[in-house]
């Protein structure tokens, strides 16, 4: 996943392919989400990518099983405490769109009675909230 910001000034869209170098070496990666922080594009106009922890870990920490985390440092100019706010914030936002959804299809009317498609967006919505908070790492 990338941001919004990354995405316009790449001129990337979902299903393209980017090259993304870690430990020395180039890999190609697809795109399968674009990822914004509430209104904005970036975090603070820094770029973001997202991996699963499985992709993080085999290509970004050379396949360390105990990795847990990845630490990155703001873009100079940005301040670590506004950019970990907008962070919070986020997740904050996300917890609660899961929670929003959760309770949707925890609804038996709602499950029973919406159209089809209607149920299977709010199922997508979940799908890509969870990726996106998955995506932003452990608070």
């Amino acid at each position: 996943m990338l941001d919004r910001g990354s995405t316009k000034s790449g001129k990337v869209k979902v299903g393209d392919t980017v090259s993304i170098t870690s430990i020395g070496v180039p890999r190609d990666f697809t795109v399968v989400g674009i990822v914004t922080f509430g209104q904005e594009d970036s975090l603070g106009g820094s770029g973001y990518t997202g991996f699963t922890d499985a992709d993080a870990r085999t290509h970004l920490l050379g396949g360390d099983p105990g990795s847990t985390s990845i630490t990155v440092r703001a873009s100079e100019g940005v301040d670590p405490a506004e950019l970990a706010a907008k962070v919070a914030a986020e997740r904050a936002r996300l917890e609660q769109e899961i929670a929003r959804v959760d309770g949707k299809l925890s609804n038996e009317k709602f499950v029973a009675g919406a159209p089809a498609a209607v149920v299977d967006a709010e199922r997508a919505k979940r799908e890509r909230y969870v990726a996106e908070l998955a995506a932003l790492g452990e608070g």
